[in-house]
């Protein structure tokens, strides 16, 4: 009866693997590519990927990353929106100020007009409030009225 000799877990050849290949296989097995796609192109078995995803917890890992980003993601866009808000709301003041600061001689009321009414839209845009047609009234001042 001969002795065979036990081969080192890792892979096929016996030898441990590299970090640099464990690396790899996490990171096709974060890209969802199955275990026979990672096995091919990283030149090991089946066995050895599942494995070291269960050795790892390679699961886990990526259900972690993913939440981390899923949670960068949200709040800038949070921070996006609510630069965007700001911005429209700008618009809204700005359009207010200049109709409110004109004389009667230099008044465009319907260039001011399109100003607050597009800061109103794009804030109900950004705010999710639709693209539904809505009636904008904007007061005038008395003097104003007759332009």
């Amino acid at each position: 009866m001969s002795k065979k000799r036990m081969k080192k877990r890792g892979s096929p050849s016996g030898k441990p693997l590299s970090a640099i290949k464990v690396s790899d296989m996490f990171a096709l097995f974060c890209d969802r590519q199955s275990m026979a796609e990672i096995a091919r192109k990283c030149i090991v078995s089946e066995t050895t990927v599942r494995k070291y995803r269960d050795r790892e917890g390679w699961i886990k890992r990526r259900e972690s990353i993913s939440q981390k980003a899923m949670a960068k993601i949200e709040r800038k866009a949070v921070t996006d929106q609510s630069r965007h808000v700001t911005l429209a709301r700008a618009l809204q003041q700005k359009g207010a100020s200049r109709l409110l600061g004109l004389k009667d001689e230099d008044i465009d009321a319907s260039e001011v007009r399109q100003f607050i009414k597009t800061g109103i839209l794009l804030e109900r845009e950004i705010l999710g409030e639709g693209e539904s047609i809505i009636q904008i009234r904007i007061k005038l001042p008395a003097e104003l009225k007759d332009v």
